[in-house]
């Protein structure tokens, strides 16, 4: 499976990836355009959670639990630190995902 991150910087990055990839990152930009209430197309991998969203802890907190339960999968809380973009979030779901 392909690392998202060398291609995060383009703002259409759902055209370039294949498979498990872009429908991860599909998922993720549903569950984070109604969270923070930002149109889906306004999501890519480099949309950076802290600058460009305003994330803060608390939002950060639950939408690790939200993504937890919508792909089923345990983060642990040093990984979610290291989290700052939709891709790293997408690299770091998608290979959890089956």
């Amino acid at each position: 499976m392909r690392k998202l991150d060398i291609i995060k910087w383009s703002d259409n990055i759902g055209a370039y990836i294949k498979g498990d990839l872009a429908m991860v990152l599909e998922k993720i930009r549903e569950v984070v355009a109604k969270k923070f209430k930002v149109q889906p197309e306004k999501v890519n991998a480099a949309t950076r959670l802290r600058e460009d969203l305003n994330v803060d802890s608390l939002d950060a907190v639950e939408l690790i639990m939200e993504l937890e339960d919508t792909f089923n999968v345990k983060i642990a809380d040093d990984e979610a630190q290291k989290l700052k973009t939709i891709g790293d979030i997408v690299n770091f779901i998608s290979p959890k995902v089956k």
